[in-house]
């Protein structure tokens, strides 16, 4: 009597066989279905939502920002319980915070060379009021531009989307991860594989970005480079484009999709809502392509698809460094294949 059939005779469920390729197209099926309703409906809104800050209310959230890192915190701070608790997951602890430590100088550098260029801080009573120098292009250092809430941001997001997705793949969508994840990752020939279609949408992303800023946004943002839009391109899809065939087998898509389905639902309760509409932060009108979401508060749309490209390098990096913890042979082998 084969496995299945003692589970079916004793009532259990058998193991759901796992196809990677078929839960990686599932989850951009789901975003189609769910975005293209949405860019129907948009279509049908002809005037933006007001902003609630102004320079006659200057103080319509008092520490606004500062009180709304909760949304952050508190989950990072009950699942990071869950985690380190948990006596079955030691050898994804050490993954985890690897790449929380890659990733995090990523974010931090964003705000301190790139902040000021992308982004406004105009509420200040909206934060503690405590600011950390900021790097301007054709000025250099600027003290006190970016808010410390920026960098907590930065810090607790990162670790709410990789513990989201840990709990996702081990517990929530727990049946659909690797069966034997020690034994695939010994298999593994190189972990960097380039990937050109990938690297292609890359480049077709940034241009078609450039292209539609400069003939087919509104006049406001006509001026200017879509500079916000490219880092996140370079920063968050490039370089996956040489860790995307390894990462791929190994992605527990439907704990990916939970993960950012949950990160985009915070994204626009938190952007479009409150962070945006009451001036706690803004995006320089220059910097984006100028596609924006007129029911928030004119919110840009690469405001959500940070969510996405952060949720997709996130999780690649962390099943990447997870398959180098668990195939304990020499790095240089490992990343090229050579012995």
């Amino acid at each position: 009597m084969t496995t299945e059939e003692i589970k079916q005779e004793r009532g259990q469920a058998a193991k759901p066989r796992r196809s990677a390729d078929a839960d990686f197209k599932a989850v951009f099926a789901m975003m189609a279905v769910l975005v293209i309703p949405a860019v129907i409906t948009l279509l049908a809104i002809r005037q933006s939502s007001q902003p609630v800050f102004s320079v006659q209310n200057l103080n319509p959230s008092p520490l606004g920002y500062t009180w709304s890192l909760a949304l952050f915190i508190i989950p990072t701070l009950t699942l990071t319980w869950w985690f380190v608790k948990h006596p079955h997951y030691h050898l994804e602890k050490k993954p985890y915070w690897l790449t929380v430590l890659i990733l995090t100088p990523v974010g931090f550098g964003l705000d301190l060379f790139f902040g000021n260029s992308f982004f406004t801080f105009e509420n200040t009573a909206a934060t503690l009021g405590i600011r950390l120098p900021g790097y301007t292009f054709g000025q250099g250092w600027v003290a006190d531009s970016i808010p410390l809430e920026e960098f907590c941001f930065y810090f607790t997001g990162f670790l709410t989307i990789l513990l989201v997705y840990i709990w996702g793949n081990m517990y929530w969508f727990g049946n659909y991860d690797v069966e034997d994840y020690r034994k695939d990752a010994e298999k593994v020939d190189r972990i960097l594989d380039f990937h050109p279609p990938l690297a292609v949408a890359a480049v077709a992303l940034i241009v078609a970005a450039i292209l539609f800023k400069k003939f087919a946004a509104p006049p406001e943002f006509r001026d200017g480079f879509p500079g916000y839009f490219t880092f996140m391109v370079v920063i968050g899809l490039v370089p996956t484009t040489v860790l995307f065939k390894t990462a791929k087998p190994f992605i527990n898509w439907r704990a990916f999709s939970f993960s950012f389905f949950l990160m985009l639902f915070l994204s626009l309760l938190w952007e479009g809502a409150m962070g945006v509409p009451y001036g706690w932060w803004g995006y320089r009108p220059e910097q984006m392509m100028g596609l924006v979401v007129e029911p928030l508060a004119n919110l840009p749309l690469e405001a959500a698809l940070l969510w996405f490209l952060a949720t997709w390098e996130n999780i690649m990096l962390y099943e990447v460094v997870k398959i180098l913890v668990h195939g304990k042979r020499p790095l240089r082998e490992m990343l090229f294949g050579l012995k």
